[in-house]
């Protein structure tokens, strides 16, 4: 073992074999190639008919969407239910945080000057339940840790986080951003994430201090877009199935206490998304041309099945390998890797099928959109008033 691989052992933080690296290649579309590619699918013309839908693409750095208005408004179901607290982790909370995530422009995430993502976890010491005895307490201690890395680092904390759960019921929170690039930070993560917490007896804050936090930055660059960011948020909150479902079950302590409150959720991001209206027929090719690529790019997965004995009547389950089928009600969101290069493609194949000129964005163009790349500078440096603070707060 390592020098450096003692001291982060004894920092109580997350050995990675990929601790840093050069040649990152991070692929988060800019909202100007979004802008660009969604100009090259052709806009509706002439006004709907009296009760016809509507149809729109938007496209944004890591998904596609066909939206579908209808020309009359559809009754609602019987299963309609109005929005109330938040109790459990469902498919709908898992596809709405994948739609949220793959539409977000994560170039901010790099203005400072650094260029290595990484996946930040922040955990509770043993006995969670007298430090976080509510779902607003743990809010309470993110809200801090925030305002705690702002006033530190003089920068804003951008970035993605999901909270979830351990075997044990206690609570953690992934946290994707880009931090500071420097040796003190993983001892100030340890430290002011301790403080914080603040376990009441002094033998279980000296053991969270040491395994309170962990610091992975292979994870952070293996989420080099949009959807393979959305992907590691999700491999442990695929509702209802999985072997890491539990970490999406909250303790009976705070589905007593009313509401879980949020369990994802972004700072410091917005949105890139653009879009245009299109006719019927073009939408439902662009939506069949999306399914048909979905379909060959995924993986059957095994489900269970009922099967009737038509001779005995008995029931019975029966496992099958299916795919799953996406935009079954010519409407809904892809999550691709991006959604600019994938928008100009689908504009492509509708060219091509309407037996028109094929347009291709010129190795000019691309330059041109895409954010420019050039070797690594060097790290740059902290402000001297926040070496002065990392020092007296970690005494060195």
């Amino acid at each position: 073992m390592t020098n450096n691989e003692k001291d982060a052992k004894e920092q109580g933080l997350v050995i990675c074999g990929i601790s840093a690296r050069e040649d990152t290649d991070i692929g988060f579309a800019s909202p100007k190639e979004i802008d660009h590619a969604v100009r090259h699918i052709p806009e509706r013309t002439t006004e709907p008919e009296l009760g016809e839908d509507r149809y729109s693409i938007t496209l944004s750095p890591g998904s596609v969407k066909v939206s579908r208005k209808l020309g009359s408004p559809a009754p609602k179901s019987e299963n309609y239910k109005p929005k109330t607290s938040i109790t459990k982790w469902t498919k709908q909370s898992r596809s709405n945080m994948v739609a949220v995530l793959a539409s977000l422009d994560y170039n901010p995430l790099f203005e400072f000057g650094y260029s290595t993502p990484a996946m930040l976890t922040l955990t509770y010491p043993k006995s969670w339940e007298v430090v976080a005895p509510t779902a607003a307490d743990t809010k309470r201690h993110m809200r801090l840790f925030r305002q705690r890395y702002e006033r530190m680092f003089d920068r804003k904390l951008r970035g993605c986080w999901k909270l979830e759960w351990q075997a044990r019921s206690a609570p953690h929170i992934h946290i994707f951003c880009v931090p500071p690039e420097i040796p003190e930070f993983r001892m100030w993560l340890s430290t002011t994430w301790a403080d914080i917490v603040n376990a009441p007896d002094p033998e279980e804050k000296k053991k969270h201090l040491k395994a309170g936090t962990g610091i992975d930055y292979g994870e952070g660059i293996r989420a080099s877009d949009p959807k393979r960011l959305a992907v590691y948020f999700t491999k442990h909150g695929s509702a209802n199935f999985g072997d890491k479902e539990y970490q999406n079950q909250p303790p009976d302590l705070w589905v007593n206490d009313g509401s879980i409150g949020r369990l994802w959720g972004y700072y410091g991001l917005k949105a890139a998304l653009a879009t245009v209206e299109v006719d019927t027929a073009d939408a439902l090719f662009i939506a069949r041309t999306l399914r048909r690529w979905q379909k060959a790019q995924s993986k059957p997965r095994r489900v269970k099945v009922w099967r009737t004995n038509s001779k005995t009547g008995e029931v019975k389950p029966r496992y099958v390998k299916r795919k799953k089928k996406y935009l079954k009600k010519r409407s809904g969101f892809m999550s691709v890797n991006d959604g600019s290069v994938m928008g100009e493609t689908l504009a492509r194949a509708l060219a091509a099928h309407k037996g028109e000129e094929v347009s291709v964005r010129s190795a000019d163009q691309a330059d041109a959109l895409s954010p420019q790349t050039s070797p690594r500078p060097e790290l740059p440096q902290l402000p001297l008033v926040v070496k002065e603070r990392l020092s007296r707060l970690l005494g060195l």
